[in-house]
């Protein structure tokens, strides 16, 4: 399946009538398939007739109290311009991820997160014709925002506690 961008099109008409079609310039073609949910992968567009492979990106998320740390990664980030980090809160489809920043470190932190669970999910755009690839959401639950070691005092006068 190919399909073809053109930068413009003008319809050639007369007395009201179209008589053909002007292409001004063909700017990209996209050829393969995407295979979604799959955490990655790539597809080939061909751009002033070169083939150029575009990734989409992956990530995974640790935990740390109430900091989480994604880590990107795309197979080749030949023609990346950078990625872009969303968030939302909870999993519903009726809640939108909202944009957080711009990144080309390959981790992003977020911290100070309330309880909760989260999806982030990571954008990879490229500088082929402004296109994007979006990663599969990651989902972060078991925040726990009192995690950490507070000093006691079990009548010997001291002592410590790991929450």
């Amino acid at each position: 399946m190919c399909f073809a961008f053109y930068e413009g099109m003008n319809n050639i008409t007369k007395m009201g009538k179209i008589f053909g079609v002007v292409v001004l310039s063909l700017n990209l073609i996209f050829c393969g398939d995407i295979k979604e949910g799959t955490g990655g992968g790539s597809y080939t567009v061909v751009k002033a007739n070169q083939e150029i492979t575009l990734y989409i990106p992956t990530a995974t998320a640790s935990i740390q109290a109430d900091d989480v740390t994604l880590s990107i990664a795309v197979t080749d980030n030949a023609h990346l311009s950078h990625f872009e980090i969303e968030r939302k809160f909870g999993t519903s489809s009726n809640t939108s991820f909202v944009y957080l920043a711009d990144n080309n470190s390959g981790t992003f932190d977020d911290s100070n997160l309330a309880n909760g669970t989260y999806a982030y999910r990571v954008v990879a755009v490229y500088d082929v014709q402004g296109q994007e690839e979006v990663s599969e959401a990651v989902i972060v639950s078991g925040l726990n925002v009192n995690a950490g070691t507070m000093t006691t005092d079990d009548g010997s006068g001291s002592g410590s506690e790991t929450l």
